[in-house]
């Protein structure tokens, strides 16, 4: 089953005309099954009908202070039109995708622009194979670090002008097979100015690769998360995380066996 968000546009203005500060002061934003709502009524505005047919199949819950959306349904959420739906949330930092879909939706464009706050926008949940239209959807996320949108189908042809136009902070960008990469949308070289550890490049440390922002039109072929970090700095980190979680597992066997041992002896 599924409920249907208002269109972008309108769940934008919605959010907006709720408080007068949310444009300045909403900081998280959460969509969320009602079941798993658990919230301090007393910290909270009444809820808002937020859904396409009005027929409160959708709510949101706004803190008193602003800060803090909440979007709950007994379904999945689903909008044929997510374009402008975070449009210039200033303050935005994080929004947590739980039970949002995009698998109907059509236009994404501009639905993250300038949000300038924005750390991260991970839609790895939501698949899309239908997007018309992604013009400047990131553009102006000048302090995001991370987008996946490895199941996002952006195929060559589709509109995506200036996609990340101004995402200079990024450091990781993960994206699917179905996504084609073309020099209008904006993605630049990483400069060390906003990544220290860059070397310049797009970097896949799973295949030892290093790209231009205008080479991967020609060299991405497949699912891939890229690095703004180079490879080696990419491998080392990952063989640290791989060695802690080894000796981790290895501490663990050297428990259970001890245990069992302590159990046989007596």
């Amino acid at each position: 089953m599924s409920a249907y968000l208002l269109p972008g546009v309108e769940f934008n203005a919605a959010i907006k005309a709720a408080s007068d500060s949310v444009q300045s002061a909403l900081v998280s934003i959460a969509f969320e099954y009602t079941a798993n709502v658990n919230v301090d009524a007393s910290k909270f505005n009444s809820a808002i009908d937020v859904s396409k047919d009005k027929d409160n199949s959708v709510r949101a819950l706004l803190s008193k202070d602003s800060t803090r959306l909440i979007v709950h349904s007994d379904d999945d959420i689903c909008t044929a039109d997510a374009h402008n739906m975070f449009y210039a949330l200033q303050s935005l930092s994080t929004v947590a995708f739980n039970n949002f879909s995009l698998s109907t939706c059509t236009n994404v464009s501009r639905m993250f622009m300038n949000c300038k706050s924005l750390m991260e926008v991970n839609l790895s949940n939501c698949t899309a194979e239908d997007i018309a239209s992604a013009d400047e959807m990131f553009s102006g996320c000048i302090s995001c670090q991370s987008i996946n949108i490895s199941r996002i189908a952006l195929p060559k042809g589709t509109a995506a002008y200036n996609l990340f136009n101004e995402c200079y902070s990024l450091r990781r960008l993960s994206v699917g097979s179905k996504f084609a990469f073309t020099d209008a949308m904006a993605l630049a070289n990483p400069q060390p100015k906003y990544v220290p550890s860059t070397n310049g490049k797009w970097n896949n440390p799973y295949q030892g690769t290093s790209f231009s922002a205008s080479e991967l039109a020609a060299a991405h072929k497949q699912a891939c998360t890229y690095y703004a970090n180079d490879v080696a700095s990419t491998q080392h980190d990952s063989n640290i995380v791989t060695l802690k979680t080894l000796k981790c597992a290895a501490s663990q066997i050297a428990s259970a066996v001890s245990d069992r041992l302590k159990v046989i002896d007596a």
